[in-house]
């Protein structure tokens, strides 16, 4: 009966080990975590579950080029895996700290300033990578500054003679409204007599009644237009000096319109203004031949990283104001029914904690009946080896069956993260391992004191063979 009992308790003393070295100790959590590479899975099934725009998306959204960016770069700093790692080791740390009764309440926080301040460098970064023809356009503050279309900017950054074939277009552009102003204004202005003069060979005014004149006007007018613009082209200089005053005074009217923006109450001073800046910078580099192409580069820079600076504060300065500061303690607003499972939980890790030594102690005890029962070194040994051994045994094929059983199960089933599946089976694995070496230290000791009463037995014989012959 003792054996029995020895049996039971050691099986179960094994079990609480096992689980106080794995389970309940948070250093191997996290170490298993840590090792089996937990965090990386954690975060990628996290990215995978809850989606968001590629980087090809971003430009379709309907959020907005600055909008899309803004929730990636913060759904890449919350699921960065080595933050996704410092936040869940600390509330590990502040869990069993509850659970073993080093902590009078339970605590879960979450500490956003490193989130925040990594989303902050990222969406600066992802701005100032943005081409700049998608920011301007999203922005829509100063847009109306720009009197072409904005498409011209994604190759007048990307190399020198993209800067130059652009700035060309956006000339060519100019000078074919001036050109077009200039006839419009010669017809205007022109008699008639003068404009027929231009389409009909040998033309006589007296042929003609005024009605007649009209009606020749409006009939021939594209040839009339077509001889008009051939007669403005001709004069090169003076279309070279109008386009360059017109591409001035799209400078001017640039910097006016700038100027005459008035922005929405919510929107930040500061974001219009670098807007602004943005804005004049590529209206004068594609309108001002004197700018060089590194001139223009150097500017878009300085003011695409302002921009980006000034909308990652903005958009961060939001973001802690929505969250209410840098940390958010989960534990602050815990239903009263978690609250009771977390109390729950703390009375089972109590017992479990004091378990362990009641039955070392009941062990000890048994070990003791077993001697003074007895009285023998034969049967104390056999009887603690074979307890061991039967102890150690069951539980090796207890926890081989279970982990064998866990990984068929979710081998069989529709996992819908086959990653995070094998994260689970992976930790159990461990724990398991831990239980199953322990069970073969067990049966080792068990043999050996088979071993010894084994010995011991003979011995005993030889020497009582021995003492019956003298």
């Amino acid at each position: 009966m003792v054996g029995l009992l020895l049996t039971g308790t050691v099986g179960a003393e094994n079990a609480l080990v096992a689980t106080h070295r794995t389970v309940l100790d948070p250093g191997f959590v996290k170490q298993s975590l840590a090792e089996e590479g937990g965090y990386d899975v954690l975060s990628a099934a996290a990215i995978e579950t809850l989606g968001g725009p590629t980087a090809g998306e971003l430009n379709d959204s309907e959020m907005g080029v600055v909008a899309s960016l803004t929730a990636e770069a913060y759904r890449e700093a919350l699921l960065d895996p080595a933050y996704l790692a410092a936040q869940t080791n600390a509330n590990i740390d502040d869990t069993y700290a509850y659970l073993h009764g080093d902590a009078t309440e339970p605590r879960l926080a979450i500490d956003l300033a490193p989130a925040q301040a990594s989303f902050a460098e990222n969406l600066e970064t992802s701005i100032v990578e943005t081409p700049t023809a998608d920011l301007v356009g999203d922005l829509d503050l100063t847009a109306a500054a720009l009197p072409f279309d904005t498409a011209l900017l994604k190759d007048a950054e990307t190399s020198e003679a993209g800067f130059l074939a652009a700035r060309a277009e956006v000339r060519e552009t100019v000078r074919e409204q001036v050109i077009q102003q200039a006839v419009g204004q010669a017809f205007a202005y022109a008699t008639d007599d003068q404009l027929l003069a231009l389409v009909i060979v040998n033309y006589d005014p007296d042929d003609y009644t005024a009605t007649e004149k009209e009606r020749a006007v409006s009939a021939r007018r594209p040839a009339i237009e077509a001889a008009l613009r051939e007669r403005v082209e001709a004069d090169d200089e003076r279309v070279a000096a109008l386009t360059d005053e017109a591409l001035s005074a799209v400078q001017t009217q640039a910097v006016a319109a700038v100027e005459e923006t008035v922005p929405p109450a919510e929107i930040d001073p500061a974001l219009v203004s670098a807007s602004a800046d943005l804005t004049l910078v590529v209206v004068t580099g594609l309108t001002d031949e004197t700018v060089t192409y590194n001139e223009f580069k150097t500017d878009l820079t300085e003011s695409k990283s302002v921009l980006a600076q000034t909308i990652a504060t903005e958009m961060n300065d939001q973001l802690v104001a929505e969250l209410g500061g840098t940390e958010l303690v989960l534990t602050d607003e815990m239903p009263a029914e978690s609250k009771q499972a977390f109390e729950n939980a703390r009375t089972v890790v109590t017992v479990l904690d004091r378990g362990v030594v009641v039955l070392a102690g009941l062990i000890l005890v048994l070990v003791g009946s077993l001697w003074f029962v007895g009285r023998s070194g034969v049967t104390f040994l056999s009887t603690i080896g074979g307890a061991f051994v039967l102890a150690g045994g069951v539980s090796f094929v207890l926890g081989s069956v279970a982990i064998a059983q866990l990984g068929a199960a979710l081998a069989g089933s529709d996992v819908p993260i086959p990653a995070l599946a094998d994260l689970v089976v992976a930790l159990v694995g461990r724990v398991t391992g831990v239980f199953t070496s322990q069970s073969l230290v067990l049966v080792g000791l068990g043999l050996v004191c088979i071993l010894g009463a084994v010995v011991l037995h003979y011995r005993v014989d030889a020497i009582g063979r021995s003492n019956a012959a003298t």
